[in-house]
């Protein structure tokens, strides 16, 4: 368990350090460039990573876990030492910060398989496994905050110099603690990265999804709302910054309310939650999701004062609350209504289907910009969540989750 241990501390020092940092790089490079179209470049390049974790998956399953991750964390502490150095002789903070941000979402394609992979790598007995994902499950939650919170200090200090050396600081002692664990064997038997099986194994799981008649209807409500979020999500900086200039700290706001919001929804239904009374809440929880981003575009239609501020905070902090619980829900829906010997491809297919969704999202943040003023384009935005919710208020569907409500959700 030590090892474990060892593992969760770096995890929770890279993790935390690299999603302040990534916060504050949002932040940073549209404050200097004014530009939506940096900040769509950038979230497009990292969500079509995503799409590549099958590939991380097969690295991961092909090496020492210890080892990758003991070189992921280096190579991310270089970089971080590098760049402030960088940024100290040419004062090119831009630059460094978009390159950090683009060389950590191709580290990520590995290091988001891997993180789930290493704690099975490490512990045998199986109840020493779940009380190894309970940490790493209190882990995650706490960094979550602690992010949040070290992007308020890096936006403060704002300069790129200063923000690097704190990840540099950070990142080193997440090495440190990688340093004195005895690394896993890497596998005896190496495989080929069947990209052709994946491919069929992928089409085989859109069937699955299509044949479902209740994920099937479920998936374009999601797409669509999916879609909607992240839309909005990378028109953040521009607000905060374009709108919101008097209160320079209200992107953080942002990022720590969301993330108390989701705690707080997924603690509660943890508490509250009883077997037979939790899908029929669903279709209320997404109407919820898309009335708070309307919230939000309302509280950017004057000129600010600290009235407005406090709805932006209460926008993403019910935005996080009803999003955690509805994603509960249904992932579980999905999984209560698949077949247990397909339930791999049913979610692979699911998850990359959201996969795909974001990136687009991203790519029309830009061409958006155009069509509107930005209140405007977020309540607009707000207003097609709404409508995609509308399927899941039918007598039909209603129906369907009626019968999910008899079963353990």
């Amino acid at each position: 368990m030590v090892k474990i241990k060892r593992v969760i501390i770096s995890d929770f020092l890279g993790t935390l350090t690299v999603s302040a940092l990534m916060t504050y790089t949002y932040w940073y490079l549209y404050q200097q460039t004014r530009s939506q179209a940096v900040i769509s470049i950038l979230g497009t390049f990292s969500m079509v990573m995503l799409l590549f974790a099958f590939v991380g998956g097969y690295v991961v399953d092909q090496h020492s876990k210890i080892r990758l991750l003991q070189g992921i964390a280096t190579l991310r502490l270089v970089m971080m030492g590098c760049g402030g150095l960088i940024v100290l002789t040419w004062h090119q903070g831009t630059a460094v910060l978009f390159g950090i941000v683009m060389v950590d979402a191709l580290l990520g394609v590995v290091y988001g398989p891997l993180t789930e992979s290493v704690a099975p790598a490490l512990i045998t007995d199986d109840s020493t496994l779940f009380t190894a994902n309970s940490w790493v499950a209190a882990a995650n939650q706490i960094s979550s905050i602690a992010s949040s919170a070290l992007a308020v200090l890096l936006v403060y200090l704002k300069a790129p110099a200063l923000a690097l050396s704190v990840a540099f600081l950070a990142l080193a002692l997440s090495v440190m603690a990688l340093s004195r664990i005895e690394s896993d064997p890497a596998p005896v038997k190496r495989e080929h990265l069947a990209i052709r099986k994946t491919l069929r194994d992928f089409a085989q799981g859109l069937r699955l999804v299509v044949r479902n008649p209740m994920i099937s209807y479920m998936i374009p409500v999601a797409l669509l709302t999916n879609f909607g979020y992240w839309s909005i999500w990378l028109l953040m900086p521009k607000f905060s910054v374009d709108i919101f200039a008097r209160y320079p700290f209200v992107y953080n706001l942002i990022d720590i309310t969301l993330t108390v919001g989701g705690i707080a929804g997924a603690s509660l239904f943890s508490k509250v939650h009883r077997a037979g009374a939790s899908a029929k809440w669903y279709p209320f929880l997404l109407l919820g999701q898309a009335t708070m981003m309307i919230l939000l575009g309302l509280s950017g239609r004057t000129d600010p004062t600290w009235g407005n501020v406090v709805l932006v905070g209460v926008a993403w902090l019910g935005y996080g609350f009803f999003n955690s619980i509805s994603a509960v829900i249904y992932f579980s829906i999905v999984q209560l209504s698949a077949d247990k010997d397909k339930i791999g491809l049913i979610i692979g297919a699911v998850l990359t289907l959201f996969s795909i969704a974001n990136p687009i999202a991203a790519m029309v943040s830009v061409p958006l910009t155009h069509l509107a003023a930005l209140p405007v384009l977020i309540v607009g935005l707000g207003g097609v969540m709404v409508l995609a919710t509308i399927p899941v208020f039918s007598p039909r569907f209603l129906r369907e989750l009626r019968q999910f409500d008899s079963q353990e959700v």
